[in-house]
């Protein structure tokens, strides 16, 4: 069985997509949680340095105020606010001074989830 490349890796994470890559990669209808952890072989710093293209990253966030769940990166003008929402309450709400500061932001939003995939597994 190949490895998952770096870029697949985040892709499936920026998107919530890990189950279908779990399924594509193992070839079952249900994969466990502790196979889809395995499938991840990146570490915290292949995200960031995946995220240096602004290309990528900005297609994975939302870019205007709004209503659905996601990351949101809002240009204030004179700064950069980013925050998650899930089901129309906001978190992790902060104001950066630099674009590159708002971009790490999003970085460590897919290494929590990357870090909360590896946990459940151990379960």
């Amino acid at each position: 069985m190949s490895s998952v490349s770096i870029l697949e890796q985040v892709k499936a994470l920026a998107s919530g997509g890990e189950y279908s890559l779990a399924f594509s990669y193992f070839h079952t209808a249900y994969p466990t949680v502790q196979q889809m952890a395995s499938m991840f072989t990146l570490a915290p710093a292949d995200i960031h340095e995946t995220l240096a293209s602004d290309d990528f990253w900005l297609g994975y966030v939302h870019r205007e105020e709004g209503e659905g769940d996601g990351f949101y990166v809002i240009d204030k003008g004179s700064s950069y606010l980013t925050y998650e929402q899930e089901r129309g309450v906001r978190s992790h709400e902060r104001a950066w001074r630099a674009f590159d500061e708002a971009r790490e932001a999003y970085a460590d939003v897919l290494v929590r989830s990357l870090e909360f995939l590896r946990r459940s597994a151990v379960r």
